[in-house]
């Protein structure tokens, strides 16, 4: 009984998926925004490379490196996120409030009664008209969605350090 138990616990331990030391492992590929130095120069690219202490991004002005004791931040894309439903329901409410007083202006003119809608029908169509072309143009609004990442800078130049983080 105790050596069963022992080769299960064993085993258990032995299939655990082991951590890295360092939590700045990046997929080859991944998206980062990065920050070196100063917060001026901020460099968005594709991890493309990582050779000891460097890191290699394809940017749009080409390959770029950058040394890990240089970076101050570091952030890994979530991928892109469209505005079309926020784009919907505000064009949809602005329709709709038009709508209702654009039926107003109807029934308090000199129109014949039987002309003017029901204040329902033009709130509908209002909301439906700008609804819709609310959320073609969010649709066409798109942004980069980002999370900033965990990463050890290295071995320190001053000697062995410590570090410490808090996630909520």
């Amino acid at each position: 009984m105790r050596r069963s138990l022992l080769a299960l616990l064993l085993i258990g331990l032995l299939t655990m998926p082991v951590r890295a030391q360092t939590s700045d492992v990046w997929p080859l590929g991944s998206r980062l925004r990065l920050q070196a130095g100063s917060p001026s120069s901020t460099i968005v690219g594709t991890l493309s490379e990582v050779q000891g202490d460097t890191l290699f991004l394809t940017t749009t002005r080409g390959i770029q490196a950058v040394l890990r004791r240089d970076l101050t931040d570091v952030a890994v894309s979530r991928g892109y996120h469209r505005y079309w439903l926020e784009g919907t329901l505000v064009g949809a409410g602005i329709g709709a409030l038009l709508g209702t007083v654009f039926h107003r202006l109807c029934t308090s003119g000199n129109a014949p009664p039987d002309s003017c809608l029901g204040t329902t029908t033009y709130a509908a169509v209002g909301a439906l008209a700008f609804g819709t072309v609310s959320g073609v143009a969010g649709y066409n609004v798109r942004s980069e969605w980002w999370r900033t990442a965990d990463f050890a800078a290295g071995p320190r130049p001053d000697g062995p350090g410590l570090g410490f983080s808090l996630r909520f």
